[in-house]
Parts: structure tokens; C-alpha cells; sequence
């Protein structure tokens, strides 16, 4: 109860005099003002304040909230009154459903179930249909709670305002209610309404599906079969759940038999890999379930002959389910795509390795009629044809059925021309192997001559009916039986070859080569295949002739092969008669290729590789006449190859070209006139492998020829090539020439450079660690920067200095007498030597001494010397070297 005294106070203070009775904002900072107040003065100022805003859902929200915090127990008084105000503002707010929803809240927790769905009931019939979706959630979760039947109730009665929620209602009737019945019912309305969405359809055929197996006793009011028969020809991406349990269905009725039906139906519908192998596997697993039935059945009691035989029956069906699995895998992708061609012939060989003739020639039959040229993936349509007629000519029947399978292939529209290419090479050569000659050659003319008359007559009605001239689309308006005869080297290959070997008349040869090069199908084989029938038969000039219309027939990339066999055929004709027009048709050729563009995939290029063999050819033949000419020509193609090849395409030739030219300058004009060659080929060489290379050999040359210091300078030009962590094999090569040819001075020098070239690596440290070895190579491979950082590394106190190394012509010294004396002496080198020796006996030196079993007897007399050389000095004076003597003799003769 309210103190009326306590309302009076309130009513008459300040406070309450200063406020807008009318202003929620007003009563709102009063609140705040009595905010450390008691419930009893807030509760007056909430009452003040109700009365004169009745309809105020802020006031009236925060009352309650306020109410509810402070009510600790909802059975007792103070629950009654958060109840009581909740029903006084719902008397003002009808319409605000959270107060419908806090006052359902209130009643559910004080047990009132009773008051609590008339709570709910009379929320929903006051508010509007807008905001009935507030209440439903809360009223179906307090009848869920209250269970059954209250729960089936409401559930159905949001389900009509709600359609999208009977999926929901659907599962809680079959898994909470266990009603499979009704639940059934509401799936079959929702796949049954048109209006509802198909994601929502597809959920519902499958729970349906579900119920339908679980209990097929329990929804006997619906046409299961139907159902899932309706539901596999909507959703198709599911077909082999579905098959699944429709099959699961007849098996929980008792119906193996209806199962094993669909099962099959199955199977042989199915239009994916993957619902086959469901339905397979489903299936297997069936017959298994029932063949052991049946054996545990036959354990238990005695077996008749009729229980034998179905138990045969059952494991023989099983066996033939399990081997019918290929063919019915194979049934499957061709549902999928009929145009596979290779799974055609796969399924063909399956029946043909089950000796099945007659199937696997019906397969072939199915095939050639099912698969559509333009459209066979997986191989070409022709490979049909003549699988079936090579299936024929297996079992011997080639010249009836054989013949007419493959005369029929040949009026085909095939994709390409070479599909009917290949056709007709078959049948010619099965012609062949059969001993049948005249049969192949009239194929072959049928196949290039005949349709030719064809394709006059369609391209003259083609030009006349199309408004452009275009030459290709002229083409593939005529029939591809006319095209093969305009185009098809192959066919036209095959049909030179017969007629040539055939056909008897040289005329007749020669008409249809002359054909093909009117036609331009004529291939670089086949041009130089006519050209050597001429010559064969005496005709050299036609022969010659045949080669130069071939030569402008073709692009210069295709030609290196003609120019070949017409030189050879030239230089065997004409070498002793006619060398000027060899040389005019070599230099003709020489010139085209130096003129040919340098890029490979350029049109016109021409491969360096059949570039040099013309070359080699030209050279050859003025080595038998002029060995001048021939020296330039091997200069010439030296230089080609150099310039022409790259580390990608033939990488070995351009060494190979130079080694080939100064080996024939060292064969003709002796070793020393080779110099000048070995210079060229080291200037010349990109790759320096190539040039390392070539400097061993000039240097193996100089060797042998007993220049020494030419060779020397020729291993430290090359030096600059070689990395020497790298490249061992060339430091290990000049370490061997020093140690048979030089001195102390020579091998610290070899030494001195080999430094120089690793000092380039060593200033580049923070680089070379984390690069690669061909990367180090590169480094190396930079004559500039090392000759820069030997200069760097030379010490400062070195008597003389090597000369920078840019030409080798400029590396190798002047040729001396190697027996002259330089009598030039002055006593100013007695004094050098004397000093650079005393300077090399003050430096520390720890000696050890060698084992004298690695040196054997030479190591005794090592030892001698070692340990005279380490005893104190004698009083004696030491012998005297040949110098000393030399100048010892001079002095006498001078003073006497």
C-alpha cells in the first residue's frame, strides 16, 4: 500500500511544482533527481507520473524493469505485483508487443500455464498480423516445453501464418511427437506447394524419404513410390540417394524382389560416376545381406534341393552383378557425354576379352552411328571405323566386310582432313599386306584424283552463291572427300609411292608428281624422291629442274634438305665438267641463308645446323679443286655458325666449325700458317667454355711446335676464362705445361693470375655466397673486370709487372733465337740478386722434413741436400754457377 502522507509530501514539495506534469522529460529528470531515493517515494513519482501520461511506454517500461529488479521471489507478493503492472500498462499499450512478452515471461515463470497460453493467445489477437512473427517464436518454444498435445497445437497454428516453418514442424512431429504419419503429411504439402522454395523442396523430399524407410507402415496414406519417382526426375544431383532409398523402402515392406528391380532400374539410369557407385555399392551390399541370410537359414536347418539351388542362384547372381560392373560403369559415361570416343572402344574391348563378338560388334555398330564427328572428344571419330574394320579383318573377313566398312568410312564428313587421311592410308596399306597391289593403287587414285573434278565443279557454284572470295571458307564449303585431294600430303605421299613402285609408266609418274607441285602438297620427301627418279632414269636437267621448282615452292626453313641432295646431285654430275655452275648454285644458296632472319620462330629462318652442312658440302667440293677457296669457304661457315648459334641451339657447333677450319689450314698449309685461325676462332667465340677450349688446343699447338713462351701466353690469355674453382681442368693443365716447361718464375706467374682471377670473386663476397655457380662462372667470365682487380692485387714492392692481356696477338713475345746469350751484363744485377736473396733468407721459414719412403731413392738424396743445407757454413767456398764461371773467364781474358 501507498502512504498517503508520503504521496502528499511528494505531491507538494518544489521539486514536483517546478515540473511539466504533461512532459515525459520533465518526470524523467525528476526520477533522476530521487535516483538514490527508496522504492516507496519512486514508486509515488512513477504513479504521479503514470497519471498524467498514461500512455507513455518509456515510463511505463522503465517502471516495470525497476519492479522486476527489486522482486527477488516471482510466487510471491512482489512477483503478483510486476504481474499486476504488466496487465495495467498492456490495459494502455495493447499494441507494444515486448510488454506481451515480458508479461507472458512473468506468468510462465510464476507456473500459471493456463493464464500463460491465454497470455499468448490475446497478444496475438491484439496485435497486428505485422508483429506476430515477435510472438511466435516465444510461444512455440513455451509449448514445445509444455509438450504434447499443446505443442502439435501451436506448432500448427504458426505453420499457417509461418509456411516456411513446417520443414521444422515436420521433424519435431517425427522425432519428439512420434507422429511419422503427420509429419509425412505436412513434407508431402510442402513438396506439393508451388509456391515455396526449391532449396526448402529438395529438404523436404529427402527427410520424406527418410520417414518412408524408417516406418513404411506409417504412411500409408501417401504414394511413396510416386513421391521419390518425382523427386528423381526434379533433382537430378541426387539421384543416387534417392534410388537408394526407394530401394530401402521396398526392402523394410518385404519386397526383395520390387528392391532388386530398382536396384537395376538404377543402375542402367544413373548419369553420373558418382551416384552409380552409390547405387552400386547399395546393391552389392544387398544381394550380400541376403545371400548370407539365406546360408545362416541353411545352418540352422536342414537344406532341400530348392534351398541349394536358390543359394546357387543367389551367388551366381552376385558374381555376374560384380563382373557386369565395367560395362555398366561404361554405360554410365556414355549417358553422360555419347560422343566419347575412346570409352566406346574401351567398352568394345571389354566385350571383345570376353568373347562376346556379336555385343562387342553391336557396340562398334552403335558407335559409328551414335558419335557425332564435330563433336567426338577423347580420339577422333575415324579411330571408330577402323576399329571395327581391323575387328573384322581379326577374324578374316577383310574382303567382304572389311572392304565395305572401310569404303563406307571413306564417305564420312570427318572433323579434319587427316581423320580421312588415315582412313584411307589403313585401307590401302591392309590392301598391301593382303597382296592385293592393284586394289591399293586404284584406292589411292580414287582418294587424290577422282574428288579433284568434284572440287572444280562445288568451288565454281561457291564462288557464284558468296558475295567475298575468301580461299578458306571457299574450302570448307566443298566436301572434305574433294579437300583430302587438294591437301593431304599424307594421302598424296602414299599414293606417289604406289605409283612410282606400281604403277609401270614413267608418264603416268611423272603427271602425278607434277600434280602434286601444281597443288602445292607436295613435301621436301617428296620433291627430292622425284628428283632422284629422274636422275635414276637419266632425265638430269628435269631432274635439276624439279629441284629448283621445289626450291621456290617451299619457305626457306623447309628447303636445306633440297639444296643438300641438289648439290650432291650436281657435284656427282657436273665436277669435272661444269664447276662454275656448282659455285653459282652454292653461292645462290650462301647467299639465302646469310640473308635469312636470325630469330627461330622468324618465317624464313634456317636452322644453323642444316646451314652447315651446305657449307661443308661446298667446301668439300672446291677442296678437290682450289684448296684456297675452300679455306675461305671453312672461314665463311665458321664465321656463320659463330654469329648464328646461341647456348640454347646447338651450343657445340660454333667450337666444332673452328676446330674443323684449323685443322684443314694445319692439313694444308702446315701447323704454324693455323695461328692465325686459332686467333679468329678465340675472338670470335661467345661461350667461354668455347673459348677456353680454344685456347687449350692453340696452346697444345704451340707446345708442340717447341714455342714455349707462345704457348705460356696463350694459357694466360685463356686464364681469364676459366674460374678456378670452377674450371680446375684448364688450371690443372697449365699447372702440368709449367712443371714440363717452366721455372720457379713461370709457375709463381701461373700462380700470380690464377689469384687475380679469384680476387674478382673476393670483392664481390656479399654477392658470390648467396648466387649460383653458373652466376660465379659469369663473374669470372668478365675478362674486363679481371684484368682491372689483377692490377689491384699485384703488391707494390714487385720488380716487374705483367702487361694487360687484350689481344693474343699482342700476349705472345716476338720469336728469339733460343741460343743466343745476352752479353749485356752489368754488376748492378749482382747487387739486385744478392739483395732479393738476403731478403728471402731473413724471412722465418719452418722447414719439416719429408718421409723418405714417398721419394724412395731420390728421397735419400733429398734428405743428403736438406741436411746440408740446414749444417752451419763451412769455411769453403761455395761451387760456382755457370754465370759466375761465365764472368770469371771474362775477367781473365780481359787482364791478360
Amino acid at each position: 500500500m501507498i502512504d498517503d502522507a508520503l504521496v502528499l509530501e511528494i505531491s507538494s514539495s518544489d521539486e514536483l511544482r517546478r515540473v511539466s506534469v504533461y512532459s515525459v522529460k520533465s518526470w524523467l529528470s525528476l526520477l533522476e533527481y530521487y535516483e538514490r531515493a527508496g522504492w516507496k517515494e519512486r514508486r509515488i513519482i512513477y504513479e504521479l507520473a503514470l497519471r498524467r501520461v498514461p500512455r507513455s511506454y518509456k515510463l511505463w517500461l522503465l517502471y516495470i524493469r525497476e519492479a522486476e529488479a527489486r522482486c527477488s521471489e516471482w510466487l510471491g507478493g512482489k512477483g503478483l505485483i510486476v504481474k499486476r503492472l504488466y496487465e495495467r500498462g498492456l490495459v494502455q499499450l495493447h499494441t507494444c508487443p515486448r510488454l506481451w512478452l515480458g508479461y507472458c515471461q512473468i506468468l510462465w515463470h510464476r507456473r500459471e500455464i493456463k493464464n500463460c497460453r491465454y497470455g499468448f493467445d490475446r497478444a496475438l489477437r491484439a496485435l497486428p498480423v505485422s508483429q506476430h512473427h515477435l510472438i511466435w517464436p516465444a510461444y512455440t518454444t513455451f509449448a514445445l516445453e509444455c509438450g504434447e498435445p499443446l505443442g502439435s497445437l501451436v506448432y500448427h497454428r504458426r505453420c499457417m501464418l509461418e509456411r516456411e516453418q513446417r520443414i521444422e514442424f515436420a521433424e519435431y512431429l517425427a522425432t519428439k511427437a512420434n507422429k511419422i504419419g503427420a509429419a509425412a503429411a505436412v513434407l508431402a504439402q510442402v513438396i506439393e506447394d508451388q509456391d515455396d522454395q526449391v532449396s526448402n523442396k529438395h529438404k523436404a523430399w529427402l527427410r520424406l524419404c527418410d520417414l518412408c524407410c524408417q516406418a513404411p507402415s506409417k504412411v500409408d496414406c501417401i504414394n511413396v513410390d510416386a513421391v521419390i519417382r518425382g523427386g528423381l526426375r526434379r533433382f537430378t544431383h541426387d539421384c543416387g540417394l534417392l534410388w537408394c532409398k526407394l530401394a530401402d523402402f521396398y526392402i523394410r515392406s518385404g519386397a526383395f524382389e520390387m528392391a532388386r528391380d530398382v536396384y537395376e532400374e538404377a543402375v542402367n539410369s544413373v548419369m553420373s560416376v558418382k551416384d552409380f557407385s552409390i547405387v552400386f555399392d547399395k546393391y552389392a551390399k544387398f544381394e550380400e545381406a541376403l545371400l548370407a541370410a539365406k546360408i545362416q537359414a541353411a545352418d540352422d536347418d536342414d537344406v532341400d534341393d530348392d534351398e541349394v539351388h536358390d543359394l546357387d542362384l543367389r551367388l551366381a547372381r552376385l558374381e555376374e552383378l560384380i563382373k557386369r560392373r565395367p560395362l555398366l560403369l561404361s554405360a554410365v559415361i556414355l549417358r553422360q557425354n555419347p560422343h566419347n570416343v575412346a570409352e566406346w572402344l574401351a567398352r568394345a574391348k571389354i566385350y571383345e576379352d570376353n568373347n562376346e563378338d556379336a555385343k562387342a560388334l553391336e557396340t562398334y555398330a552403335d558407335a559409328v552411328k551414335s558419335v557425332d564427328p564435330i563433336q567426338a572428344v577423347n580420339g577422333r571419330s575415324h579411330s571408330l571405323w577402323l576399329a571395327l574394320a581391323d575387328f573384322y579383318i581379326r577374324r578374316n573377313h577383310f574382303e567382304v566386310d572389311a572392304r565395305v566398312v572401310l569404303r563406307e568410312a571413306t564417305k564420312q564428313s570427318f572433323r579434319t582432313v587427316d581423320d580421312l587421311a588415315s582412313v584411307f592410308c589403313f585401307w590401302i596399306e591392309r590392301e598391301l599386306s593382303f597382296g592385293h597391289y592393284d586394289e591399293a593403287l586404284e584406292i589411292a587414285r580414287d582418294a587424290v584424283l577422282r574428288p579433284l573434278t568434284e572440287y572444280s565443279a562445288a568451288s565454281q557454284l561457291s564462288k557464284k552463291k558468296r558475295k567475298h572470295n575468301d580461299e578458306n571458307s571457299e574450302i570448307k564449303a566443298i566436301s572434305i572427300q574433294a579437300r583430302l585431294a587438294r591437301t593431304s600430303t599424307k594421302v598424296w605421299g602414299l599414293y606417289l609411292d604406289l605409283e612410282e613402285s606400281l604403277g609401270g609408266s614413267l608418264s603416268v609418274t611423272r603427271a602425278a608428281y607434277d600434280r602434286a607441285l601444281e597443288l602445292k602438297v607436295a613435301s621436301p620427301q617428296m620433291i627430292i624422291n622425284y628428283a632422284h627418279l629422274l636422275i635414276e632414269k637419266n632425265y638430269f636437267e628435269d631432274g635439276f629442274r624439279v629441284y629448283e621448282r621445289g626450291i621456290a615452292l617451299l619457305e626457306p626453313a623447309f628447303v636445306t634438305h633440297l639444296w643438300l641432295n641438289y648439290a650432291r646431285d650436281l657435284v656427282t654430275r657436273f665436277s669435272n665438267t661444269k664447276k662454275e655452275r656448282i659455285r653459282d648454285f652454292f653461292e645462290r644458296c650462301l647467299t639465302k641463308i646469310e640473308a635469312a632472319p636470325f630469330e627461330r620462330k622468324a618465317p624464313g629462318h634456317v636452322q644453323p645446323e642444316h646451314a652447315a652442312l651446305l657449307f661443308l658440302e661446298y667446301a668439300s667440293f672446291e677442296e678437290k679443286h682450289i684448296i684456297r677457296r675452300a679455306m675461305s669457304i671453312y672461314e665463311r661457315a665458321a664465321r656463320y655458325v659463330s654469329e648464328r648459334c646461341s647456348d640454347s641451339v646447338a651450343p657445340t657447333l660454333p667450337l666444332k666449325s673452328w676446330f674443323l677450319y684449323c685443322k684443314k689450314i694445319e692439313i694444308n698449309y702446315g701447323a704454324t700458317k693455323a695461328r692465325g685461325a686459332y686467333e679468329q676462332a678465340i675472338k670470335m667465340l661467345k661461350s667461354p667454355h668455347d673459348a677456353r677450349e680454344a685456347c687449350l688446343q692453340f696452346a697444345r699447338l704451340e707446345t708442340a711446335l717447341g714455342e714455349i713462351e707462345r704457348a705460356r701466353a696463350v694459357y694466360a690469355h685463356g686464364g681469364q676464362f676459366a674460374h678456378p674453382q670452377l674450371q680446375t681442368q684448364y688450371w690443372d693443365y697449365w699447372r702440368d705445361f709449367e712443371v714440363a716447361h717452366g721455372n720457379e718464375d713461370t709457375f709463381r706467374d701461373m700462380l700470380r693470375i690464377k689469384r687475380s682471377v679469384q680476387t674478382a670473386l673476393d670483392v664481390h663476397t656479399h654477392f658470390t655466397l648467396g648466387t649460383s655457380k653458373q652466376q660465379q662462372s659469369s663473374i669470372a667470365d668478365n675478362p674486363s673486370s679481371i684484368q682491372q682487380l689483377e692490377q689491384q692485387a699485384l703488391p707494390s714492392t714487385s720488380s716487374a709487372e705483367e702487361p694487360e692481356i687484350t689481344n693474343l696477338s699482342e700476349a705472345i713475345p716476338e720469336r728469339h733465337d733460343p741460343n743466343e746469350i745476352d752479353l749485356n751484363l752489368d754488376d748492378d744485377d749482382d747487387d739486385d740478386e744478392e739483395m732479393a736473396q738476403t731478403d728471402i733468407n731473413n724471412i722465418p721459414v719452418e722447414q719439416r722434413p719429408v718421409p723418405a719412403a714417398v721419394f724412395g731413392n731420390v728421397g735419400q738424396e733429398h734428405s743428403a741436400a736438406v741436411q746440408a743445407a740446414l749444417s752451419p757454413p763451412s769455411t769453403e767456398q761455395p761451387p760456382l754457377g755457370a754465370l759466375a764461371r761465365f764472368r770469371q773467364q771474362q775477367r781473365k781474358s780481359t787482364s791478360n
